[in-house]
Order: C-alpha cells, then structure tokens, then sequence
C-alpha cells in the first residue's frame, strides 16, 4: 500500500478506513462484536477498533502538544506526508498487512477482554479527529516537527511520520478484524 500522502490523499485514507470499520461491525451485536478467533488468543472485531482508537487518540495528543510547542516555527509543506530516515520506511513497509511477525500491544493501548457497540461510533470519532487535524495543519510542513511517542519509550518521530505508521496500522488491524469475519468458526446468523 501508500508510504506517502499529499494531505487530501491521507483524509480519504482516514475516511475509506473509517467506511471499511463500518462494513465489518455492520450486523454484529455485542456477542459477535466481541467473538475472538483462537479460544480468545486473537482479538475481536471489537479489540481491533478499540486498539486503534486508544492508538490514535494517544499518538495525536502527542502530535498536537508538539504543534502547538512548534507553531511559531511551521513552514508550508512542500512535499507530501512521509516517514523519514530508513528505519521508519523499513518499519512502515514492514507493518503493512497481511502482517509479518505479531508485536504484543503495549498494556496502556491493549484492549479490554469485552467491548459495547459503541466501538465504531468511537473509532470513527477518532477518524474525524485525525481529518480535522489534517484540515487545519496539513498546509504546514510537519516533517520537521517531532513529537515524543509516548508508546514507545524515548523514541521521538516526525509528525508526517506518525501520520503515516497510524494509517499504515489502521489497515493492520482492519485486516485483522477482516480475518475475525472470515473465519470458519466465527458464528453465522
């Protein structure tokens, strides 16, 4: 898939992922929601979207705090969102499903064992968060500007960075929920 993004290219990521978690919640009620492949050693369809939420709510509080740090420095962008250096590309390609080697989710962004319907509702608020702060940044050049990855313990990235490991796990774990779906013992009508 895309490593890089013109900003208007990115928030039709945001939103074709956003259509794509509510193709696959669509007609599951919370049994379903919450069914986990595995005898509960893979998540749910639930777990995913709620993983991503706590995932994105927190990386953009973080991308938000160094903007704000930073405003006063902000050039216009002249050239598209884009991990930077080697390790990040390397990580983004890596990353991009099916997935390669399964990386156990820190505790503060692991998802609770049951989840409500409102797991979408949440999600896609979320999305919406991440388009608004692309309306009204995606002009500046945010390639320059670091932010500390609370996940990831003294490791600061990019905000363009970020931006595009977030979409990248986004479609790791909407893979994953579509593979929830698809699974012979996941229960039918």
């Amino acid at each position: 898939m895309k490593a890089q993004y013109t900003p208007d290219e990115y928030v039709a990521e945001l939103q074709r992922q956003t259509t794509q978690a509510a193709s696959l919640v669509e007609g599951l009620g919370v049994a379903l929601l919450n069914w986990q492949p595995m005898a509960g050693k893979s998540w749910s369809v639930g777990q995913c979207l709620d993983h991503l939420t706590r995932t994105n709510t927190i990386s953009l509080d973080a991308m938000r705090a160094a903007v704000e740090e930073n405003r006063d420095q902000l050039e216009p962008r002249t050239k598209d969102l884009q991990p930077s250096g080697p390790v990040t590309r390397f990580y983004v390609k890596f990353s991009e499903p099916p997935p390669k080697m399964k990386i156990p989710a820190p505790k503060k962004i692991a998802p609770p064992s049951q989840l409500s319907e409102d797991v979408l509702t949440k999600f896609a608020a979320m999305q919406n968060c991440l388009v608004e702060f692309l309306r009204q940044y995606g002009g500046a050049d945010l390639g320059d500007v670091k932010y500390k990855n609370s996940l990831v313990t003294n490791f600061r990235l990019t905000i363009d960075t970020g931006l595009v490991i977030l979409a990248v796990h986004n479609r790791r774990h909407l893979w994953q929920a579509e593979q929830v779906r698809k699974n012979p013992s996941f229960p039918r009508g």
